[in-house]
């Protein structure tokens, strides 16, 4: 996270599988279910296995002005797909 002031906040981001596939598998890294769909498209069509749209929070500091975030990218990781964010200010 980069601030106005030229500040760097370091974080760290995961994501649990998305579609949960070992049922052993738990929600990790802190994440929250947002939605579960029934099933999700493949190239080979519609399967019928539930998937799940995750949420990750970062607690910004709030004397600054956040500018921009960067995600790494970590050759032979796999990608993030990050489909939404937003910054809400505290009540």
């Amino acid at each position: 996270i980069t601030y106005a002031d030229g500040s760097v906040q370091h974080f760290q981001l995961g994501f649990t599988d998305w579609t949960l596939v070992n049922s052993s598998v738990k929600v990790d890294y802190g994440n929250n279910i947002v939605t579960t769909m029934p099933y999700r498209n493949t190239s080979y069509g519609p399967t019928l296995q539930p998937t799940y749209v995750f949420y990750a929070g970062v607690a910004l500091d709030p004397r600054k002005h956040m500018v921009s975030f960067t995600l790494p990218n970590v050759p032979g990781k796999s990608k993030i797909h990050v489909f939404a964010w937003s910054v809400l200010q505290a009540p």
